[in-house]
């Protein structure tokens, strides 16, 4: 997906790196029905929940695989502000994935330099990663536990211009 960029970063602006790591993960067949985070879809949500401009996104080693880490480079001027937001979303994603014991996120200062997404880039991966359809899409009627198919986001990676995601659509029969 190619991104725009804004012209500049605001006067005062530090760009920060926040990191979500310590997801159980999976295979995206085999354990995509057992509830675990995606740790892509969910920096995602503490990106919109921080409300602060977005640099970029990194995330998951696999197209197969549930990611169980995931960053992204944001930009703020008022950094104790952030940490609370922080402590408070990690807080949450504890209470909501109890079986991640290791679940933690973590913040350092950013050496990327690159200005924030434009409003309308922004917008587009926001809604890209909501409305992807990413677990379940139909469990076996007749086979009670199994995936019959699912659909799951594996990878992003953020370059100058650009943004890519990796996918993988898995279906037990070959016309899915």
């Amino acid at each position: 997906m190619p991104i725009g960029r804004e012209a500049s970063v605001s006067s005062g602006f530090k760009a920060y790196k926040v990191t979500l790591s310590g997801l159980v993960g999976g295979h995206s067949g085999e354990d995509i029905h057992r509830g675990r985070g995606n740790a892509i879809s969910l920096i995602m949500r503490f990106v919109e929940k921080a409300n602060l401009p977005l640099v970029s996104m990194d995330g998951g080693s696999n197209r197969l695989a549930i990611p169980r880490e995931a960053s992204a480079v944001i930009m703020t001027d008022e950094l104790p502000a952030l940490e609370k937001i922080i402590k408070e979303y990690e807080s949450s994603l504890k209470e909501e994935y109890v079986s991640a014991a290791k679940l933690r996120m973590d913040i350092e200062e950013s050496e990327n330099t690159d200005p924030p997404l434009d409003t309308t880039s922004y917008m587009k991966l926001r809604l890209v990663l909501r409305a992807y359809p990413n677990g379940i899409i139909r469990m076996f009627d007749d086979m009670e536990g199994i995936v019959e198919s699912s659909d799951n986001i594996g990878i992003i990676e953020t370059s100058d211009d650009s943004i890519r995601l990796v996918s993988e659509v898995r279906g037990s029969y070959q016309d899915l």
